[in-house]
């Protein structure tokens, strides 16, 4: 008689959590799989859901499980349950390849959110809330718009918009959020929602901090640009450009401390800094988030520090023409990454790990390593 067979799974029952499973025999269905994870999990399994499972022959894509049989002896499960079915139906796949694409380099991740999400107001209902959606809409297409009474309507709805952008397994689409939610295409909004998050006022503690440690990074950069090698060499080039600046405003060095910080953390920007002619039309292809700086001169001098506007681009379109200076339009980006609940660039984890902790003092608890730790060490030890 054959030993019977032994399964150890990771259950993602929500987007963030996973609970292991272990059967000391296959279940004989599917259904009952699913009987077995309720009693094992309850309360968190109430009500309709299906399993999907990693499924190696499509390089770990999700597959409906179906079959019994397709259970692996190791490996992981999640479960969705028909809303979560709903929001996600048409995305691209395997099998449906000309469908639209979800987040592909825009997971998610906790980045030291305090109200990542929550629950809905006790006195709200899911249908309240969604009348609120709709005279969110009526009031931001109005000419003259009602700032207070859209302020008021936001804060109510925060829960239900966290559940929709935070709460499924795979992300909605920017541009959905966006279209149920165009308050938060208003830089007043985006703000807002970065304090509903964090409990943090994003502008002033973002520039109070960014230019107390202007001059000591300035003072890096140059003694970094005096040594040999290619990150050297671009340190050079960039300093070069600021020294020649007739007026070396507080815009001018907040650009060249935001546009030197990733050369100097040996990180490549290319694809996040990105600059084109007015007159041209930027190919966006697998541009998950970037700057693009429009400049009507092909130097870079003038996509350092005159540019003639800035475009926030995410999941492959311009979102929003940001301000004209290069350090409101990467603040107000920043605001986007949390009200949307994006990534950081792959890129520029560094960079964007230091604005969160050293600049916006947001800490997750996750010790800082090599290049990033020497630069908060050389700023902190006088």
């Amino acid at each position: 008689m054959a030993a019977a067979q032994k399964h150890v799974l990771r259950v993602y029952v929500a987007r963030d959590t996973a609970l292991k499973l272990t059967l000391l025999e296959r279940p004989k269905s599917v259904e009952e799989l699913k009987e077995i994870m309720q009693e094992r999990f309850k309360p968190t399994l109430d009500g309709d859901f299906s399993l999907h499972y990693e499924d190696p022959d499509f390089d770990g894509d999700l597959c409906l499980l179906v079959d019994i049989q397709e259970l692996p002896e190791k490996g992981t499960l999640r479960v969705i349950r028909p809303e979560e079915v709903a929001i996600n139906t048409g995305r691209r796949s395997r099998n449906n390849p000309n469908n639209d694409h979800p987040h592909q380099n825009i997971k998610k991740a906790r980045k030291a959110e305090v109200n990542y999400i929550i629950n809905l107001p006790k006195d709200q209902t899911p249908a309240t809330l969604e009348t609120m959606r709709e005279e969110i809409i009526h009031e931001v297409e109005k000419t003259e718009r009602n700032h207070l009474v859209i302020g008021k309507l936001m804060n109510t709805t925060y829960a239900l918009r966290r559940q929709e952008i935070v709460g499924a397994l795979v992300a909605p689409r920017v541009r959905d959020v966006v279209d149920r939610w165009p308050a938060l295409l208003m830089e007043s909004q985006v703000f807002a929602e970065f304090h509903r998050i964090n409990n943090v006022n994003l502008r002033n503690q973002f520039y109070k901090e960014l230019d107390r440690h202007t001059p000591k990074l300035i003072t890096l950069f140059r003694d970094k640009a005096t040594k040999t090698g290619k990150i050297a060499e671009e340190l050079a080039r960039l300093m070069m450009i600021y020294d020649l600046q007739e007026q070396r405003n507080v815009n001018i060095r907040r650009a060249l401390v935001l546009r030197a910080l990733p050369v100097y953390l040996r990180e490549d920007a290319f694809k996040f800094f990105r600059t084109c002619n007015s007159a041209d039309c930027p190919d966006l292809t697998d541009t998950p988030v970037a700057l693009l700086t429009v400049v009507t001169d092909d130097t870079i001098d003038a996509a350092l520090f005159s540019p003639e506007s800035i475009c926030i681009v995410v999941e492959d379109e311009m979102l929003v023409s940001g301000p004209t200076t290069l350090a409101d339009s990467f603040l107000l980006l920043f605001g986007y990454v949390y009200a949307l609940d994006l990534q950081y660039p792959k890129n520029l984890e560094l960079t964007f790990t230091f604005i969160q902790t050293v600049v916006m003092c947001l800490e997750d608890n996750k010790p800082l390593k090599g290049h990033l730790l020497m630069l908060k060490n050389d700023l902190f030890n006088e």
